[in-house]
């Protein structure tokens, strides 16, 4: 192996001025280089003084889909000779890699490891000043999601080293059954910092996909000891008045909850007037009653130290926030409520939240952080991050010494934003730097989030806990495109490594070049309130109030439509003011006790949010439960679960218990629609995959049929899955678009249908006895006519016709199965709409009107009524 030759050691300040970087100019980036280091994501950097040069690890994951050369794995950057070397090793057998094509480390020989070159660090990096050492942190692996991999890299030996592949003893292992077999959503997004006072890595932050509140907290690990400590900090005064916080806050959003759902009723006056009296008025004075409480008790309280601060704050929170909610309360007294109400009840439930944040003895859960090490204050500085429904801006500083944290409350702090590995030691001005980052783009896109870069840089002091902005945010400022950890060398010169370019292959990699430290303005400049937040709310369609502003609707006016629609066609419902964001490759399920139905599914092209998106039928319009969250796979830190991928027909509605079911990867979540918000998880028995599990509604709860023969029922009081017999072979499973089942309440069977493969149609029907368990093949007439142009998903048993409705349509007629001729049949109903049959378009029963309700992915809807003697069937 070709050794790197590394320049001599000199000073630090030899490097330092003019002659190095004389045309680094204060707050404006330099381009050095194009092309130079490749194009990266998420590679770690540091700067080595004694060698003066930066060193760079991995990052060129993305590389091969993008049709481009991947980097180095390990590559060094002079800063003065403006030069790119490669510190080289022996290239595996790529033969020898297909089982550990994922891994952090590969083995090169001799017993050697060396850094896999397709490795995202994911800024999941920390460096050990003392030590001269680099670690870099795999919490995720397609092929090993069991482990927690942490690998350090020696500088002066050039030898990597694997420390650890065991996970922290937490209650969640973040194991999910994934699509194509095991997964893992491991503290995703977590930050990781060493802490040399103590010789331990720290863990902060981070989403584990099937944590009952997605998150299993900040951990330590010491790669000494290859032993993992926990970081806890209870406050014998701050935990009992978060505590009383938060739940004046469930209180407060159970009333809006249930003042919404009495909102979009459609009652007449007098009903509404008694309904919102009720439920809405009796919690909402809980929530007075609890908020009062919890501003008495903070009132009480006479706290130390920066507890002080924390407990001021939360007050006056609290004085805001029961004005908000003595408002609304007098409104539902007086029997009524509008837009304006329920956002007052929405803003005082969210200041309830911010008061408990304010009375945290540690910091929060959050994904993709900014984090550093303090070296002059000997003290770590964790700020920000991402919630999935909010970026935060909170500051808080762990005593390494001893072990402890404190939140500093500066006179003002940087936008709220994601900002993983953008913060960094300024070397010259004893500061650490925040370096841009990312916050919410304000409007809705289609199919996927991302981030809107903030053109900014501060500085931190952590003696006095200020934030300075050094370069206010300017969009229009020349500003580099930074997809990897940055890191700060002499004369406070910051590097950032840069891509764009547009898919595959015109991406261009540039280095560029920052002078930070002789900056530094006037503390809280430019700043907002500490701990202010940014909501996701910002996005119209992910705000709930948003659609309360457009009013109840008229159920008058919605009765009358839909009196006089004309029999056995297809007719398009009037598109709603506030129409919900386009979903798509899902079903849709109807709500009988409610009158009204929900449509959660994301995915690939789809918008993924956590939403469930509600349509009130009898008043035409749309609502949504909470501000939407974005994040991947498995459940958030509200404990609801994703629907990063299709949903098809993985939820149903459970007469039962009236709630909603939802099978995802991280288990079977319950909403409840009285409450507007999810249940914590429950186990599945079964590997649940979006094209192949189904689910149905029946009068004994909602069955799954799932690929690997299991059929079962869900007892959501009980909280578990139950087996039902099965007496036959079951139908396979084979795809999302490739099966059917129907409940026939006539008969209490289950209507079944399966494709032979995707696209391979055969009309077959099974029937499934729910007493008997008994599955029997039906072999009905016209399967080789008719049944073979059923592409099976959508299906709808309608009890006065007696016949399983399906999105199908032969020769311009729609397709449907005769339980009692046991025969594929036409109807007279032609595809009115090009939508009708296709994959992202749900079938529902509307008992009250004896409607057929179907919508598609753009969120249009249509609606039929089926006149079962005057259509003619053939």
């Amino acid at each position: 192996m070709r050794a790197m030759l590394f320049l001599l050691a000199t000073t630090a300040a030899s490097v330092a001025g003019p002659t190095a970087f004389g045309e680094i100019a204060g707050g404006r980036w330099v381009k050095l280089d194009e092309r130079g280091g490749g194009v990266r994501r998420g590679s770690a950097m540091v700067y080595l003084a004694a060698e003066r040069k930066f060193l760079v690890l991995g990052g060129g994951a993305g590389n091969q889909k993008l049709s481009i050369a991947a980097p180095p794995a390990v590559q060094t950057f002079d800063p003065i000779a403006r030069k790119w070397e490669d510190i080289p090793c022996e290239v595996p057998d790529p033969d020898k890699l297909k089982d550990r094509r994922y891994d952090l480390l590969l083995a090169a020989g001799q017993g050697r490891l060396w850094l896999n070159p397709s490795f995202d660090p994911q800024c999941r990096s920390a460096w050990d000043p003392e030590g001269r050492g680099a670690y870099l942190i795999q919490t995720a692996s397609r092929l090993r999601p069991e482990r927690l991999s942490i690998a350090r890299f020696d500088v002066a030996k050039r030898q990597w080293e694997l420390l650890s592949t065991t996970k922290p003893p937490a209650k969640a292992d973040g194991l999910l059954a994934g699509e194509w077999g095991p997964a893992t959503v491991f503290m995703e997004g977590v930050a990781v910092v060493y802490d040399p006072v103590n010789a331990e890595l720290l863990f902060l932050g981070g989403r584990t996909g099937n944590a009952a509140d997605g998150f299993v907290g900040h951990w330590a690990f010491s790669p000494a000891k290859k032993a993992w400590r926990r970081l806890e900090q209870p406050s014998a005064t701050l935990d009992p008045l978060r505590a009383k916080c938060l739940a004046a806050n469930r209180l407060a959003r159970d009333a809006m909850a249930a003042a919404r759902n009495v909102y979009y009723a459609g009652l007449e006056p007098a009903a509404r007037a008694e309904a919102l009296r009720d439920r809405p008025a009796k919690l909402l004075a809980g929530a007075i009653d609890a908020a009062r409480a919890a501003a008495e008790a903070v009132a009480q309280t006479r706290p130390q130290g920066w507890e002080a601060e924390a407990v001021s704050r939360a007050k006056g929170m609290l004085t805001d926030s029961i004005a908000d909610l003595s408002a609304a309360a007098r409104q539902l007294a007086g029997g009524t409520v509008d837009a304006r109400g329920l956002k007052g009840v929405f803003d005082a439930a969210w200041r309830l939240d911010e008061a408990a944040d304010e009375l945290r003895g540690l910091p929060g859960e959050r994904m993709h952080a900014a984090a550093a090490y303090d070296p002059a204050n000997r003290c770590v500085v964790l700020y920000g991050g991402d919630h999935g429904d909010y970026l935060m801006s909170d500051t808080w500083l762990y005593d390494c010494a001893a072990r402890t944290w404190r939140r500093a409350f500066p006179k003002a702090a940087p936008p709220a934003r994601r900002a993983a590995g953008r913060l960094v030691w300024l070397p010259e001005c004893k500061r650490l730097a925040l370096v841009g980052g990312e916050t919410y783009v304000p409007k809705f896109i289609y199919f996927r989030r991302y981030g809107r870069p903030l053109n900014d840089l501060w500085t931190f002091d952590s003696a006095a806990g200020q934030w300075s902005a050094a370069v206010p945010h300017d969009p229009k400022a020349a500003w580099p495109t930074l997809t990897c950890q940055v890191a700060a060398g002499p004369g406070d010169v910051v590097l950032g490594l840069a891509s764009e370019g547009r898919y595959p292959a015109q991406w261009d990699a540039t280095t560029w070049m920052i002078r930070v430290g002789d900056l530094t303005g006037p503390a809280g400049r430019g700043g907002l309130p500490p701990g202010t937040r940014t909501y996701l709310s910002l996005v119209q369609e992910y705000d709930p109030c948003w659609y309360d502003a457009a009013g109840p609707g008229d159920p008058r006016a919605v009765a009358a439509r839909l009196a006089g629609l004309k029999p056995n066609t297809w007719t398009a419902v009037p598109r709603a003011p506030r129409p919900a964001p386009q979903r798509d490759w899902g079903t849709a399920v109807f709500d009988p006790h409610r009158d009204q139905f929900y449509h959660w599914t994301g995915g690939h092209m789809a918008d993924p949010a956590s939403i469930v998106s509600t349509y009130h039928v009898g008043v035409g319009r749309w609502s949504i439960p909470y501000v939407a969250e974005y994040f991947g796979k498995g459940i958030g830190f509200n404990g609801r679960p994703d629907c990063m991928n299709h949903t098809y027909l993985n939820y149903a509605y459970d007469p039962v218990s009236r709630k909603l079911v939802c099978t995802s990867l991280a288990g079977t979540s319950v909403y409840d629609p009285d409450r507007r918000d999810f249940q914590p998880r429950i186990d599945q028995p079964f590997r649940q995959h979006p094209y192949y599990t189904k689910t149905v509604s029946t009068p004994r709860g909602v069955v799954c049929w799932e690929r690997d023969g299991y059929l079962g029922v869900l007892d959501v009081a009980g909280r578990t899955w139950k087996k039902l017999p099965v007496a036959g072979t079951l139908p396979p499973v084979v795809h999302g678009d490739e099966n059917a089942i129907a409940y026939d309440a006539k008969r209490d069977v289950l209507w079944m249908m399966a494709a032979d493969g995707y696209q391979k149609l055969n009309g077959q029907v099974w029937r499934y006895e729910m007493k008997s368990g008994a599955v029997v093949p039906m072999d009905p007439a016209g399967r080789e006519t008719i049944g073979v142009r059923v592409r099976p998903r959508e299906s709808v048993y309608l009890p006065k016709c007696d016949l399983v409705l399906y999105n199908a349509f032969a020769d311009d007629r729609q397709i449907a199965y005769d339980p009692a001729g046991n025969r594929w049949v036409t109807l007279a109903v032609a595809r009115t709409h090009k939508t009708l049959d296709g994959r992202g378009v749900g079938l529902m029963y509307d008992p009250r009107r004896d409607l057929v309700w179907a919508m598609d992915g753009g969120q249009r809807m249509f609606v039929l009524r089926l006149d079962g003697d005057a259509v003619p069937m053939r």
